[in-house]
Formats: C-alpha cells, structure tokens, sequence
C-alpha cells in the first residue's frame, strides 16, 4: 500500500483521539513571535505517528494569524492558513482560484496525487482553496479542521486559546 493509500484509511479511521494536553511554546527569535503546540494522533489508543500541529503568530499585523497541520513527522498532510502573507498560487490544473491573497487552506482531497504512487511526504502542498467563510476564529477552524475534515472529535476536548500579542506594533 503506497502513503497515499495509508493517509486514506488513517482518515477513514472512525477511533481517532487526540493525546495530550497541548501547550504553546515560543519559538526561536521568530519575526512575529512564533508559537507552535502539537498532539499526537491515537488510533483505538495506539500512537499513529500522526500529529495536529498549530502555529501562532501574535505579533502580526493581521490577527488572529495561525496555522494548523495535519503532519506525519515534520510534513504536512494538510494545513489551513490563517495568515495573511504574500499570495498563494495554485497550479493550472487546481480546482481553486487561481491564486488566494487570504485565509485558505490545502485539502487532502486535491494535494493527494503528490504524494500517490510513492512513499515519500512532498516538500510543499501546491493545491490550496478559500477558507469557508462562516471560518474566522481560532476555536472554529479547530474544530473545522478537525471534525468536519479528518473526522476527529473534539467536541470536548480543550482548545487552547491563541497566545495573546506580546508586544504594540
């Protein structure tokens, strides 16, 4: 079974759970203050070598700004950027816009046929699409990301609050 074809039946797995509690840690001297947390990923209460992995930029100029990730390793799966930055191009053959200047996010579904036929995560996720628009906190793409695309519950789970700016601009 080739990645692609595992990534599928890991998000087809009904018994998923996220494992820890999840704080925010500082990054290295970063331009906007950098924070990252991350869980791993049970499958019926074995380590899957999954990870949610979030970011969190509180000084930039645009709040709230994060990410989150579903990652094998470093790699990532998928990921929704709440970040306003420089425009993300996608390739002719994308179903999206042809470039996205906001919120937008790299679906599974479009960047699997970079990874089909090999076993190796790609460097980058070239396929991205616009956020839903009904999408505009922290705690809504969590869950988003989360339940409504991988399946993976968390209504009761706790969701840490972004980390507050830590500086004027």
């Amino acid at each position: 079974m080739d990645l692609a074809a595992r990534i599928d039946a890991f998000i087809e797995e009904p018994n998923k759970a996220l494992v820890g509690k999840g704080d925010w840690v500082s990054l290295a001297e970063t331009p906007h203050q950098e924070r990252v947390v991350h869980w791993e990923i049970s499958v019926n209460g074995i380590l899957s070598g999954y990870q949610l992995r979030s970011w969190a930029y509180p000084t930039h100029l645009h709040q709230p700004a994060f990410k989150i990730a579903l990652t094998l390793g470093s790699k990532h799966i998928c990921r929704v950027d709440c970040v306003h930055h420089r425009p993300h191009e996608n390739p002719p053959d994308s179903k999206g816009p042809a470039q996205l200047t906001g919120w937008h996010w790299h679906p599974w579904a479009e960047n699997r046929k970079l990874f089909a036929g090999g076993d190796t995560v790609p460097q980058r996720l070239l396929y991205a699409d616009d956020v839903p628009s009904r999408i505009r906190r922290f705690d809504q793409a969590f869950r988003w990301f989360c339940e409504d695309l991988f399946g993976l519950r968390v209504a009761d789970f706790p969701i840490p609050d972004l980390p507050a700016r830590t500086r004027l601009l």
